[in-house]
């Protein structure tokens, strides 16, 4: 069986503020003004777009306090919506291209089986035999399904499907991943790898 990722943000960038020491996670944009009273479009890399308005604080770059109200609108499929204290074109416009962050906190537990791409990014891996070989870099998705990109520790960069037969522990509390790598996987951008690496026959 496959695992889950829950694909509440297509987009994942994260950060610390001295305000919020725990991560903040990047669930949307603001876009262009949309008319003169001070609406702007808004684009949510929720998976369900309208879930961007649940979060009770949201916040810029700089840590500003940003208070969202969506009309019920949409405009060329970003949503258009009310920030407040904004109430020109002018004063939307100074707004555009800011990014709209979360706590990672706010975020729905997720069920058995289930794990957010945040939570994943940084954990440490380890092969069959307990032994530490790098950490999650990345996850991404080209279309044939969901892929874990680890940062060995030799400094090549190894890529395997997410899925239970590959991927057989994960434990988020103490930061940590079992992987078993295929015997085919070459590292990415490398013809042939120093690592030794584990047949799963």
């Amino acid at each position: 069986m496959s695992l889950q990722l829950m694909k509440k943000m297509t987009k994942l960038n994260q950060k610390q503020t001295n305000k919020h020491p725990e991560r903040l996670l990047l669930v949307g944009m603001i876009g262009a003004a949309h008319g003169i009273s001070g609406l702007v479009r808004v684009k949510s890399f929720m998976t369900e777009p309208t879930d961007i308005s649940n979060f009770d604080l949201l916040e810029d770059e700089l840590g500003n306090i940003i208070k969202l109200e969506l009309t019920g609108k949409r405009s060329g499929g970003a949503l258009l919506s009310k920030l407040k204290g904004i109430e020109s074109r002018n004063a939307a416009e100074s707004m555009k291209g800011k990014k709209l962050y979360a706590l990672r906190s706010a975020l729905p537990n997720p069920s058995s089986e289930e794990w957010y791409y945040a939570d994943l990014i940084g954990l440490n891996v380890f092969d069959r035999l307990k032994k530490h070989i790098g950490i999650i870099q990345s996850v991404v998705n080209y279309g044939a399904g969901d892929l874990l990109e680890i940062s060995l520790t030799n400094g090549e960069l190894l890529s395997i499907p997410f899925t239970r037969d590959l991927v057989p522990n994960i434990d988020i509390n103490s930061g940590k991943i079992t992987i078993i790598i295929p015997s085919q996987t070459t590292p990415v951008g490398k013809e042939s790898s120093s690592l030794e690496l584990e047949n799963i026959e």
